[in-house]
């Protein structure tokens, strides 16, 4: 199987109150093969949505993973 993560919030892969990347989901990253980022369905639509997509994408690509 593919192993997954669910994330409540489209900020929340982010520490608190900072723009690092949540120290437990660092850990998985690094560790991982490559990333598939799958947001709601509303990322064609809302703004805030694409900006945070993109962002986590920033941080997975940053820790020298591919991203999909």
């Amino acid at each position: 199987g593919i192993p997954c993560v669910g994330i409540g919030g489209v900020n929340s892969f982010l520490q608190s109150n900072t723009k690092a990347l949540h120290p437990d989901l660092a850990a998985i990253i690094r560790e991982a093969r490559g990333a598939y980022i799958v947001f709601d369905r509303d990322v064609l639509t809302n703004d805030r949505v694409q900006q945070a997509e993109w962002t986590l994408a920033n941080h997975v690509a940053l820790a020298g993973q591919s991203v999909h």
